[in-house]
């Protein structure tokens, strides 16, 4: 082999392991979805912010149906971030699966958490009740 062909090969080398050293730097310390009534509770923490600025959460209701976008929130330091889901009361019995999307120096890194959300009919009446002031 040339020494050009070593020096390319060594150049891309030590540039894809920078690449997944630098996208590896990003560390989620839990990432968790709880029932609260008739409303779902989405609560993740980050370890360190560095490079991070935009978090996109997405739902699915049963394992048949698509992701729907249900929040996008910028990156502000806080490290702990909440999400109340208030708009899933119409529904009687699912699994619900999350999938937030960080987006940590210019790509998106995907993290999931599922769980079975059960309101009962009155949770759910008051739920829709409180979206009518909405």
């Amino acid at each position: 082999m040339h020494k050009t062909h070593y020096l390319l090969l060594i150049s891309f080398c030590c540039l894809l392991f920078a690449q997944q050293a630098h996208a590896q730097s990003m560390n989620l310390n839990h990432f968790m979805a709880k029932s609260e009534g008739a409303s779902v509770i989405v609560k993740w923490e980050l370890q360190d912010e560095a490079g991070v600025t935009e978090f996109k959460l997405y739902r699915k209701i049963d394992q048949s149906g698509e992701y729907e976008l249900v929040e996008t929130l910028q990156a502000n330091g806080a490290l702990t971030y909440t999400f109340m889901d208030d708009d899933i009361f119409k529904n009687e019995s699912s699994i619900i699966t999350y999938e937030l999307h960080v987006l940590h120096n210019g790509q998106y890194i995907k993290f999931y958490t599922t769980l079975s959300h059960n309101p009962t009919a009155i949770q759910r009446t008051w739920g829709s009740i409180k979206s009518m002031f909405k």
